[in-house]
């Protein structure tokens, strides 16, 4: 998941805050959502509502293998989308 919106609103005017959270890896089913093109990252995305969630693993019970390159600054997972190196298919050292 690369981000959340702020929560559904509900009919009292309160804000349910979602579970789900930036970095869970989410399972969903073959209809759920729409594809968009993000132009930011160069590919398809989904929008999704929380409910079309199948089933997620939480950030931090996902193992991941960050990664750096000069002029990224940012540590992130290999095949970042917002990587342009990672997107080239760039060879990417393992940290």
């Amino acid at each position: 998941m690369l981000a959340t919106g702020r929560g559904r609103l509900l009919d009292n005017g309160a804000v349910m805050t979602l579970e789900c959270e930036p970095g869970d890896v989410v399972q969903f089913g073959k209809y759920a959502g729409i594809y968009v093109f993000d132009s930011s990252i160069g590919q398809d995305v989904i929008l999704m509502r929380e409910d079309e969630a199948l089933g997620r693993k939480l950030r931090v019970d996902v193992v991941m293998a960050w990664v750096s390159h000069q002029g990224y600054a940012l540590p992130h997972v290999p095949g970042d989308p917002r990587c342009e190196q990672c997107r080239s298919g760039a060879r990417v050292e393992v940290a």
